[in-house]
């Protein structure tokens, strides 16, 4: 089979042209609002491909003719969090870019570095750019910044936007102020907004942390009878904290059978009582049903504190025990509780990679061992779906833990040499994350691999590990089979700066039969002989 069917997160460079390459912002913005954060949550360990490509390949990638290109580079930068690329991305916009998706690439980027040298831009730029995708990402962006002089742009845009998008987002924007300006404006939208935008103003009016607030919340919440409002407002009192919600939440918690919305509830009075909800949640984590389960672990991973992590390493280890014993047991019966039972060992794994991987080394050696459910039957597909995706967080976990234990693992032949293709990509990656010696001879060795996924990812890999011997490996793909391992060994070539393999990339530009292979090679071309 010919056709690589998944990757890792690409990084800057890694699909360009057509729109299979573009960002596609309207979507990043919309995933973004529904979050409610641009920065502030926990940062994903999946940005490693953008992280690991040097800063200055990057920068010079920033004036590449490919717009597409251009966009990559700007959301690697910004993923990066590095100061040194503001001038560069400010003086792309102000030198008129001309396409909206760079622009709000650049936005986006310009809000995760979070540098007040940029609020003047996007100030500009929520006012006049003409692409409402754009506009979104400046106000989220400026949200991150929460420089009060911005609110009077904020409320007013605000007040004239007819985009439900970049409403949405300058809601979340206003969430990040305290002044009366920000919480007049906050509170007529609720009372106004539609019911999409009316929830993310529920949660900006919680981001706030103003007890002005309060009021509004729960008289909302004592008329609401739709469980996913009621949600979004015991989650805004519980950012905000006031003891006057106590009794009316303690009144839902009665009166609602809706287990997402009494868990809520539990961890709404944590925190009020405790001023954090972790201690709530810990709680719930260990006696909730499972719906509640789910939940808390999602709200564990949303708070960032890596001082849950090893209460979840338990909770994972309680759920693996509880699975051996069902497990010793083949009937179709048993096979609901299996599935209730993997998830959650699923979700801790994910729980574990995001918040803490160094206190998930033991969960995530378990976890990542070959395991099957023998048979045919529909039930027996879900369950080994299961254990892949359970596998795949669990070696991704390795490669961030880190340690020569997980090393080793990863490249032992359980895992290493594992039939699915599918595992075999996953641990190369990881090899590549741990990045001890020996990973480059490993990897490299990936590049003769029978499954085009898993050379494309060790291509992929070889380009970040900024080692001048993966040169050679690389080149030696340039005529793979597949078009798609050899586009990534080109870029990979690029940010090696690979000058010895200049020939052979000017040839890859001309005779290649893959317009996307000649145009990354040019690419690679402007990249290598640009200053």
């Amino acid at each position: 089979m010919n056709r690589i069917k998944s990757k890792p997160t690409p990084g800057a460079l890694d699909q360009p042209g057509g729109g299979r390459g573009r960002v596609n912002h309207r979507y990043f913005a919309s995933l973004v609002l529904s979050c409610g954060l641009l920065v502030t949550a926990p940062a994903l360990p999946n940005g490693w491909e953008h992280r690991a490509v040097p800063t200055h390949v990057l920068l010079k990638a920033l004036h590449s003719r490919d717009p597409a290109y251009r966009a990559r580079a700007a959301m690697s930068l910004g993923i990066k969090q590095d100061d040194r690329a503001v001038e560069r991305l400010v003086g792309l916009i102000e030198s008129g870019e001309p396409d909206s998706e760079v622009r709000a690439a650049v936005y986006l980027a310009l809000g995760r570095i979070a540098d007040p040298a940029a609020n003047d831009l996007l100030e500009s730029a929520l006012v006049q750019d003409e692409d409402a995708a754009a506009r979104a990402q400046a106000a989220l962006a400026l949200g991150e910044f929460a420089i009060d002089s911005t609110v009077d742009t904020l409320v007013e845009v605000l007040a004239r936007e007819s985009d439900s998008g970049v409403k949405a987002a300058l809601v979340s924007a206003l969430g990040a102020f305290t002044g009366p300006r920000a919480i007049g404006a906050l509170l007529k939208t609720f009372d106004d907004a539609e019911p999409d935008l009316r929830r993310q103003t529920i949660r900006a009016m919680g981001r706030t942390r103003s007890r002005e607030m309060v009021v509004p919340l729960l008289s909302a919440l004592s008329v609401e009878d739709d469980p996913m409002f009621q949600g979004a407002i015991v989650d805004a009192l519980a950012m905000i904290g006031d003891p006057r919600s106590r009794v009316p939440l303690e009144q839902l918690l009665e009166q609602s059978d809706n287990d997402s919305v009494r868990a809520r509830v539990v961890l709404a009075l944590g925190a009020i009582r405790d001023g954090s909800s972790i201690p709530a949640l810990v709680d719930l984590l260990d006696r909730g049903t499972p719906e509640q389960r789910y939940l808390v672990l999602s709200a564990l991973t949303e708070l960032g504190d890596a001082r849950a992590a090893p209460v979840v390493a338990r909770f994972y280890d309680d759920v693996s025990a509880q699975l051996d014993a069902l497990s010793r047991d083949t009937t179709l019966e048993l096979v609901d509780p299996l599935l209730v039972g993997m998830r959650l060992q699923r979700a801790a794994i994910r729980v574990l990679l995001e918040l803490d991987p160094a206190s998930g080394l033991d969960a995530f050696l378990s976890a990542a061992k070959p395991h099957s459910y023998p048979g045919g039957s529909a039930a027996r597909l879900r369950l080994n779906a299961l254990v892949y995706e359970t596998r795949r967080l669990a070696i991704s976990g390795l490669g961030y833990e880190g340690s020569q234990k997980a090393f080793t693992t990863l490249v032992s032949a359980p895992i290493w040499n594992d039939p699915d293709p599918r595992i075999r990509s996953v641990a190369t990656r990881a090899a590549a994350v741990a990045g001890h010696e020996g990973a480059l001879r490993t990897i490299a060795e990936r590049l003769a691999d029978g499954d085009p996924e898993v050379r494309w990812t060790a291509a992929s890999a070889l380009g970040r590990l900024k080692n001048s011997d993966a040169i050679d490996p690389l080149r030696s793909v340039l005529h793979d089979p597949h078009s798609e391992v050899r586009l990534q060994a080109l870029l990979s070539l690029a940010y090696l700066d690979a000058g010895q393999a200049l020939s052979e990339i000017e040839r890859a530009a001309v005779a290649d039969p893959s317009q996307r292979v000649r145009n990354a090679a040019r690419q690679a071309i402007e990249l290598l002989t640009s200053n």
